[in-house]
């Protein structure tokens, strides 16, 4: 978890620093304050480890330079930096490292997670009524992006939010360059899409000695469960455990996952749903956040299984039919410079892309 706060005087910052290490059970920290801008990096209080370097600490991969307003924010990082007498947060490109922020008194305070900012406002903290009624609202048609705490804001992906001391915050979105259209055979492009594809699995397993992959037959975790395997055979890339959920039911993934680790020559962790009711009562709320659309306690108990089988992080494959079905949302530009190239490379009917 990584922690910054700015405010008046080193001694503002820093004062919020030790409120909160008084909150937390007593987590190994580094720390440091300088021209009013507090960073601070809480070791050990979840599976994503973070980096603290003095005047930044950041969660996930940075890739390349640090980030500033003109940079590609590539990578999986969530960022607090002490820049310039202000106070920067930055996220990249991709959503799964999340970042909050909000204004306590005279001090601007921000965190990878939301409970620590909930427990900085202790009698000031009041109920969003707008997250209440977003409950409600499962595609978020009516009340989107609401937070669980009135004055708590979200770092959006791709954006960097520079805030000074007092409180006045900027916020610019990071450029996103693409390279040209690839004009090669359709053999050839499928070479280079999984040449990308393993380099992009084996820099998110960099440092770990083994990984688990949630896998169940389906087109995107089969495809993910493989490359994490040909990575680890043949590129000293982690060990591999595929772990998955062990249930029947119509559209049965089992068959699929049995022929699946058959032909990789592996053997899948297999995790019943009733493994997760231990995990029930605590599956309401995580990190100050209601949970109730999806039932979680199955997920956990598959995350409590991957890491007693030595896991030091989860790989999941998703989303594939958005990149290789052609959405019009995504491939429009090129439809309207290319209609009729466009017409003939209309999306494969049926087959299964779920993971």
């Amino acid at each position: 978890m990584i922690v910054g706060a700015i405010g008046q005087s080193d001694g503002a910052a820093g004062q919020v620093i030790d409120r909160l290490v008084a909150r937390l059970p007593s987590p190994p920290f580094s720390c440091s304050v300088s021209n009013g801008v507090a960073i601070a990096c809480f070791h050990g209080g979840g599976a994503i480890p973070s980096v603290f370097a003095g005047d930044h600490a950041f969660v996930g991969t940075v890739r390349g330079e640090l980030p500033d307003a003109t940079s590609e924010l590539r990578g999986d990082f969530a960022l607090i930096a002490r820049r310039d007498g202000v106070l920067r947060l930055a996220r990249a490109r991709f959503a799964g490292r999340p970042l909050y922020w909000a204004r306590l008194g005279a001090t601007t305070v921000a965190c990878s997670r939301v409970l620590p900012l909930a427990l900085l406002m202790g009698e000031e903290l009041k109920l969003n009524v707008r997250y209440v009624l977003a409950l409600f609202d499962p595609r978020f048609h009516l009340v989107p992006d609401a937070m669980p705490f009135v004055g708590a804001k979200r770092v959006f992906a791709n954006t960097v939010v520079d805030i000074d001391m007092l409180g006045r915050a900027r916020t610019r979105v990071g450029p996103i360059h693409l390279e040209s259209e690839l004009e090669l055979p359709p053999r050839e492009i499928a070479g280079a899409l999984r040449s990308e594809f393993e380099a992009a699995v084996k820099r998110q397993c960099a440092g770990a000695r083994r990984v688990a992959v949630l896998t169940g037959g389906g087109v995107d975790s089969s495809n993910l469960l493989a490359i994490a395997i040909h990575n680890q055979r043949h590129k000293n890339a982690a060990d591999v455990v595929p772990v998955a959920l062990d249930f029947g039911g119509v559209g049965d993934d089992r068959p699929h996952l049995r022929a699946v680790c058959r032909h990789l020559g592996v053997d899948a962790l297999r995790v019943a749903p009733g493994e997760g009711a231990p995990y029930a009562q605590g599956e309401a709320a995580v990190d100050a956040y209601a949970h109730s659309r999806v039932p979680l306690s199955p997920t956990i108990a598959i995350l409590a299984r991957a890491r007693n089988a030595g896991a030091e992080l989860a790989l999941i494959g998703d989303g594939s039919e958005w990149l290789l079905d052609a959405a019009p949302a995504v491939f429009g530009d090129f439809l309207l410079r290319h209609p009729l190239r466009g017409n003939r490379s209309r999306p494969s009917k049926g087959g299964r892309s779920g993971g």
